[in-house]
């Protein structure tokens, strides 16, 4: 048997590693998993899995064997022989934490939370190479590049990496129609059954700029190499061309069971059940970025080829408009402008340390709260940095 723990077991992420294990009882095992406060959801799995270790913050009544609330007793837990594979499934800034304690484990590391990339690329990295803990990607995108990689070949013989975004619900609306759209309907995600912030960042193009990042990061591969296009239906997920003109495209329904299924195989595959992929009532379409959004891409361009601190500061920008969209302070089109305005004015540097990269989220999200602003587009972004300056807010122990 081969023994699973998932972070974020309540989840999305954590739902469809679960199926995939129901539909595999004879080779895969649960072992774990950690949530946060749904605790409905985790008695159910208790009930069917049986794992004999869950870890939250706060002890609960659930009957389990091991309840751990420690993070070096849950490190003791991804140490066990027991434990073959570790599904990283919380989302958002908030996995990191989760997801560097894996890094320590000297485990396979199935990894969905593209955050711990973005914001500390190099750092993440790093820890799992002095563990040895290996780095299996289960987001769509880049799971399927891992499939498209030919082995046999260097990345200098890439010509490109092309990832699919849906386009989210809104795809080919106009201005007008996007000034009126709502945080439901920005949540509710055409193909993917996703959270909501992730379903609104697959509405903004940002989640694909933050995938694009992950991708350069994650496979070492230039920035001018990698390029996104529309795809609506979500079938094709990733495509890799070479030079000599061959190109290996990866794709599935859009169901995260694929990419898990994936990476908890063993020497071969194993069995999940899933829809019929072409048939003769389906077409694929493929649409160019909008212009409107290049801007963003551009960003993210920036964030692969100086890395640093830029990932950590373009992904808490992000969260921030996020949050004041799902709060009604912003309309939907105003996050871009958010994002642009307050990523101009953002002092850059190295990053040494996961303290560094904790540091610069908190900055950023402290740039709104000191500042009392909800909009900031670049001029609104310039005046908050001066008065910050001249009310002592950027002091030399905070950093620059």
């Amino acid at each position: 048997m081969r023994g699973v723990f998932i972070l974020g077991g309540t989840g999305s992420i954590g739902s469809s590693a679960l199926s995939v294990i129901r539909q595999n009882t004879d080779s895969l095992k649960l072992i774990g998993f950690s949530y946060n406060n749904n605790h409905e959801k985790a008695r159910e799995i208790i009930s069917e899995f049986k794992p004999k270790y869950v870890f939250s913050n706060q002890l609960t009544d659930l009957d389990v064997p091991n309840q751990i609330t420690d993070e070096d007793d849950l490190l003791e837990v991804f140490c066990l022989e027991s434990v073959e594979f570790i599904i990283c499934g919380v989302s958002g800034f908030e996995g990191l934490k989760s997801t560097m304690l894996a890094s320590k484990s000297g485990k396979k590391i199935l990894l969905a939370n593209k955050e711990s990339i973005v914001t500390a690329g190099s750092i993440f990295l790093e820890s799992c190479n002095k563990y040895d803990s290996q780095i299996f990607p289960i987001d769509s995108e880049h799971n399927a590049v891992l499939q498209c990689l030919d082995t046999k070949s260097s990345n200098s013989e890439i010509s490109k990496v092309t990832l699919t975004a849906s386009g989210g619900p809104f795809y080919g609306m106009g201005m007008d129609q996007l000034k009126e759209i709502t945080p439901e309907q920005a949540a509710n995600h055409p193909n993917w059954k996703m959270g909501t912030k992730i379903s609104i960042d697959s509405a903004t193009l940002m989640n694909k700029c933050l995938e694009v990042i992950e991708a350069a990061i994650l496979f070492n591969i230039e920035s001018d190499k990698i390029n996104a296009v529309i795809h609506p239906q979500s079938i094709l997920h990733a495509m890799v061309t070479y030079v000599d003109g061959s190109s290996i495209a990866h794709l599935s329904n859009p169901s995260m069971e694929v990419p898990i299924a994936n990476m908890l195989r063993g020497d071969n595959r194993i069995s999940i059940n899933f829809e019929e992929l072409l048939t003769s009532e389906r077409a694929l379409e493929f649409f160019p970025i909008p212009d409107e959004k290049e801007s963003l891409f551009e960003i993210a361009s920036d964030v692969i080829k100086h890395q640093g601190n830029r990932g950590a500061i373009f992904n808490a920008i992000n969260e921030v408009a996020v949050q004041q969209f799902c709060d009604s302070k912003i309309s939907f089109l105003d996050i871009d402008k958010v994002i642009k305005g307050t990523y101009s004015v953002m002092s850059m540097s190295k990053l040494d340390s996961i303290e560094e990269v904790y540091f610069y989220d908190r900055k950023v999200h402290m740039f709104y709260s000191v500042s009392g602003e909800d909009y900031v587009d670049e001029e609104t972004a310039k005046d908050i940095v001066y008065r910050l300056h001249r009310d002592g807010f950027y002091k030399p122990e905070l950093g620059r």
